[in-house]
């Protein structure tokens, strides 16, 4: 898997000419930043802490006080100011342009040198820098520090500057979300001269080379907003951000110190707590599609790394363990970190309730791992692209045990609702595999075992397609699936609650007529299956797009729904008080085939009740009976054939049965 390429990072955003320091970015006069604090969470129309929790008031005071003190620090030979003119945007560049291939300066990271006599001096201990034998290095650039408070400063410098660099996109996208955009990356070669020929972003001149730091300290040039009133939104996938994004992972994850360090400095739990950094990793794993995180692998193996780093150390493993509090805004770390935060024209921090932890994040990519892992014996996971996926699924489980560990099994289970327990039962058994589905019953069975040929690449899409569904199942919707063959798998479907076939389970294949579009041997007229003479070209099958998921919520919601008489074309525009008893009719003529084929026969039939739904079908009329009878109350009411048949009193009395044993 190729995990890191050599990039140039493009500016991103907007024109922006500013180009002074990070210090100066955003300062005005005092009133304007009061009327930030004033309406800030006013303006974002969210549900905001009235004051920070003691630990976020604690975690500003740490970094502050740090902040000031490396800032204090003198010339260890001359004794003059060195920090005079700090800023991080040019910190970081500096340091970038000299360790490119040059191990010396790695120690640029947590040294300034002294503008009198060019001595080097540690912001971490106020000493002559001692270079250490072995620095780190990602692709070129090094990185060395002579203490841990110098080597704490480097981590700050990269968390403070990530957090200006994305809270400028979010400005700038909030800004122009309404506008017509120019084409993305596109800044012409004349805009600013440390462009190249081609626009692709600010070259490195002391190296003839793009640096990969241009989103650290390059601006843009032209009006570009800092800060932005809306709440924090990240934005979607770039491949240019993501490569921007990888390498600030990466180079943190190198920085923290690892498992056999003890008693970590406060300073350091505390940046990564108020940085933005975290959140950014939490974002990238709300992502459920396994197939597009292998396609953007770069960034997830980078972001997997920094939890990995994080979830073996004991004193920083809460980082992505407990529950976050919700950053509504920020002005960033870099202010934050301020002893006089006021001088800045920025928001106040303003935090929500506490939100889904990284872990619990990360837990839906696990269940999709688990199911694709499952496949690996598959045939068409032997190619590269099926073993980069395996390998990616084996890291993403192999970290979700160790950020789990011991949380399993707290949740009270016994005081959930009968809903609540329904809900939970289908997000265990959405998607399981049983070779029972594989057996003579099938309506594909002669075609499976008599197939002696597989397209490249077909298993493994239906093997991705099989772990998304795992996270992706709309309630009611089981999917069982083959051992031995992924492609081979069967569906049930429960009708939606507010519809005629509400809490009705159904395959396919019922033997009777139930609606327009669904026949008695299983045929199903959907214009996504080309079935269905209605729909335009997109409403069709897409190669490559459609999903059998979205196949089987079509189902759920257009076939199922809560007027299937108009399901019929003859009948589709009908309009006018025939047409609506005409519908009314319709749905009390297959009431009885709904309530026998949809839920008495799964209870009294053998086959049907100790199949391979058997423990979809008790968990049903279990956690599902109270609204199972009152909508078949209901129905009987309103439907007298239904009582006069005796299906409603013998429906009662089977999961009456079936919840004894």
């Amino acid at each position: 898997m190729s995990f890191f390429r050599s990039t140039i990072f493009r500016h991103r955003r907007g024109n922006n000419n500013n180009s002074g320091p990070p210090d100066d970015e955003g300062r005005d006069a005092p009133h304007e930043n009061q009327h930030h604090r004033a309406t800030g969470s006013k303006e974002l129309g969210l549900p905001a802490l009235e004051e920070h929790p003691e630990d976020i008031k604690q975690s500003i005071n740490a970094v502050q006080s740090f902040l000031a003190a490396r800032l204090a620090i003198k010339c260890h030979s001359c004794a003059s100011n060195i920090t005079e003119n700090f800023s991080v945007r040019n910190w970081i560049r500096r340091w970038s342009e000299g360790s490119k291939g040059n191990p010396a300066k790695g120690c640029y990271l947590c040294a300034a040198t002294c503008p009198s006599c060019r001595a080097l001096t540690c912001l971490g201990c106020g000493n002559k820098v001692c270079n250490s034998k072995n620095p780190h290095e990602i692709e070129g650039y090094y990185m060395d520090w002579c203490c841990d408070n110098g080597r704490l400063f480097g981590i700050w410098l990269l968390l403070a500057r990530y957090d200006r660099v994305e809270i400028r996109w979010q400005a700038s996208s909030s800004v122009t979300q309404n506008k017509q955009p120019p084409a993305r990356n596109s800044h012409g070669p004349s805009q600013r001269k440390t462009q190249d020929a081609r626009g692709i972003g600010y070259a490195d001149g002391s190296m003839g080379r793009y640096s990969p730091f241009t989103d650290f300290f390059h601006d843009g040039s032209g009006f570009q907003p800092l800060y932005s009133n809306r709440p924090l939104r990240f934005h979607g996938s770039d491949e240019k951000e993501d490569e921007f994004v990888a390498k600030v992972f990466d180079f943190v994850g190198q920085m923290i110190p690892g498992s056999m360090s003890k008693n970590l400095p406060s300073e350091l739990h505390a940046m990564l707590q108020l940085g933005l950094l975290l959140d950014k990793v939490a974002d990238l794993l709300r992502n459920d599609s396994l197939d597009d995180v292998t396609k953007r692998s770069d960034v997830y193996k980078a972001a997997f790394g920094l939890v990995s780093k994080l979830s073996s150390h004991p004193e920083l493993i809460d980082l992505a363990k407990c529950a976050r509090y919700h950053k509504q805004q920020t002005p960033g770390l870099e202010i934050l970190s301020s002893s006089k935060p006021q001088q800045y024209d920025s928001p106040p921090l303003i935090l929500g309730e506490k939100i889904a932890s990284v872990g619990e994040r990360l837990k839906q990519l696990a269940r999709q791992s688990k199911v694709v892992l499952d496949s690996a014996e598959s045939q068409d996971l032997n190619t590269r692209s099926g073993e980069d996926l395996l390998l990616c699924c084996e890291s993403i489980l192999s970290l979700y045990s160790v950020i789990s560990a011991g949380q399993e099994g707290t949740r009270m289970r016994t005081r959930a609702s009968p809903q609540e327990k329904w809900e939970a039962f289908h997000q265990e058994h959405g998607v399981s595999r049983d070779e029972g589905v594989f057996d003579r019953t099938h309506a594909y069975y002669s075609k499976a075992i008599t197939m002696t040929y597989s397209s490249p690449g077909r298993i493994k899409r239906m093997v991705t397609e099989v772990a998304n569904m795992s996270t992706s199942l709309p309630i009611g919707i089981f999917v069982k699936v083959s051992e031995s063959r992924p492609d081979v798998m069967k569906c049930l479907i429960m009708g939606p609650p507010d519809s005629p076939y509400g809490y009705a389970l159904f395959e396919t294949a019922i033997g009777k007529t139930i609606n327009p579009n669904l026949h008695p041997d299983g045929k199903v007229c959907l214009s996504l299956l080309g079935t269905w003479r209605d729909g335009d070209a997109a409403a069709q099958w897409q190669p490559g797009k459609s999903t059998i998921l979205s196949v089987l919520i079509s189902i759920q919601a257009m076939i199922f729904t809560e007027d299937p008489w108009r399901n019929e074309p003859a009948y589709t525009s009908a309009v006018g008080t025939m047409a609506d008893i005409r519908a009314r009719r319709y749905i009390e003529k297959i009431q009885p085939q709904i309530v026998t084929a949809g839920m008495l026969n799964w209870l009294t039939q053998p086959r049907h009740r100790y199949g391979i739904w058997q423990k979809v079908i008790r968990a049903h009329f279990k956690y599902n009976k109270a609204n199972i009878l009152a909508k078949v109350d209901k129905w009987a009411n309103e439907n007298p054939v239904l009582k006069f048949r005796g299906i409603v009193q013998e429906l009662k009395l089977a999961i009456e049965d079936i919840n004894r044993r």
